[in-house]
C-alpha cells in the first residue's frame, strides 16, 4: 500500500504484512536467522546504503538477537568479487540470494540503473541466468535493478514481504545541480530509462494499490530514507516475532552461532560450490548461517 513518508506507513505496512507473517514467523524461527535484500542502483543510492549499515543496523542486530535470531543484511552491490562479475555471474547471484531472502526491500531515486540489449555485461550474465530464471528471456533491456524488483517480489508479490522507497526528486535535482562532476548520479540515464522506469513504477503503485507490496514515496534525502527502511524492518521484527526472551536452548545455540560468526568474520568470497553444501548442510542441521560476503566490487 502507498504512502507518503510517516502518513500511514505503520497501517499501510501492516496491511501487506498480514498476508506473509505466520509463514515468515516459521520460517525465520526454524532457520534462526532473518535476512534482508538490499536493491538498488548503486550510483546516487550509497549514501541510503551506508547510513544504514552504520547508523541503523548495529541496533537493528541488537533486536533481533535479542528474539534469538541472527539479522543478516544482504547488499551485493559491495558483495560481488572480480572473478564473479568477469564470469558473467552478478545476476544468478544476486537472484539466487533473493531466493534465500525473508524480506525485501527496494530504493530508487532518479537513476533507473545499468540496462540496455547493447550492454555486453549484463547480456552475457543474463545469458548464464536463463535456465534457471527463463523469464529473463523478456527483460534483456530492463536494469539489474528492476530484474532485482521482480525476481524479490513484482513477479510474485505473495513470496514473501517487500517494501519499497522512492526518493523525493527535488534532492535529486538539487544534487545533480550543486556537483556536475557527479550530476550523473543524480539524473535518469536517457530516454529509453525514463521510459522503462515510468512502466516499472507504474507496476509499483497497482501493486500497491492493490495491498500487495509497502511503497513510500518522497522521502527528503539518504539519511531519512536509510531510517524508514530501518524503522520498517524493526516494526516487521517486533510483528514476527514479538516475544523478546527465546527459551534456553534457543538463547544457548544463537549465543554460539553469534559467537562464531564475531571470530570468523562476514566474509566469503566466490567459492559457489563450496557455499552450496554449506547450506544444504545447515539446512538439515540444528546451527542456522548468515549470507558472508566480500566488498570487492560495485556492480552499478
Amino acid at each position: 500500500m502507498e504512502s507518503a513518508p510517516g502518513e500511514g506507513l505503520e497501517d499501510a505496512f501492516d496491511a501487506v504484512l498480514a498476508a506473509h507473517v505466520d509463514k515468515l514467523r516459521d520460517r525465520v524461527r526454524q532457520t534462526r536467522c532473518f535476512t534482508v535484500f538490499l536493491s538498488s542502483p548503486f550510483g546516487g543510492m550509497e549514501l541510503e546504503r551506508a547510513d544504514l549499515v552504520q547508523r541503523h543496523l548495529p541496533s537493528l542486530k541488537a533486536l533481533a538477537e535479542a528474539r534469538g535470531v541472527q539479522l543478516a543484511v544482504v547488499d551485493l552491490r559491495w558483495g560481488i568479487t572480480a572473478e564473479q562479475a568477469n564470469a558473467s555471474l552478478v545476476i544468478p547471484l544476486c537472484l539466487k540470494e533473493i531466493d534465500r531472502s525473508d524480506v525485501f526491500v527496494g530504493f530508487l531515486g532518479a537513476r533507473y540503473g545499468t540496462s540496455g540489449i547493447e550492454n555486453e555485461f549484463i547480456q552475457k550474465s543474463i545469458d548464464k541466468a536463463l535456465p534457471q530464471w527463463p523469464w529473463l528471456a523478456q527483460m534483456r533491456d530492463r536494469s539489474i535493478t528492476e530484474l532485482e524488483f521482480r525476481q524479490g517480489s513484482l513477479n510474485q508479490p505473495s513470496v514473501r514481504p517487500s517494501i519499497f522507497f522512492l526518493r523525493d526528486p527535488v534532492h535529486d535535482a538539487r544534487e545533480a545541480a550543486a556537483a556536475p562532476d557527479t550530476a550523473h548520479k543524480y539524473q535518469i540515464e536517457s530516454e529509453t530509462a525514463a521510459g522503462l522506469k515510468a512502466e516499472l513504477l507504474a507496476e509499483l503503485g497497482e501493486l500497491s494499490a492493490e495491498g500487495k507490496v509497502g511503497l513510500v514515496q518522497g522521502y527528503q534525502d539518504p539519511a531519512a530514507g536509510a531510517s524508514l527502511i530501518a524503522e520498517r524492518l524493526s516494526r516487521l521484527l517486533d510483528q514476527i516475532l514479538p516475544q523478546a526472551a527465546p527459551d534456553l536452548s534457543t538463547m544457548e545455540d544463537t549465543q554460539h552461532y553469534n559467537f562464531s560468526v564475531s571470530r570468523v568474520g562476514t566474509i566469503f568470497s566466490g567459492r559457489e560450490e563450496e557455499l552450496e553444501a554449506l547450506l544444504a548442510y545447515t539446512t538439515t542441521s540444528t546451527v542456522s548461517y548468515t549470507h558472508l560476503t566480500l566488498p570487492t566490487k560495485r556492480i552499478v
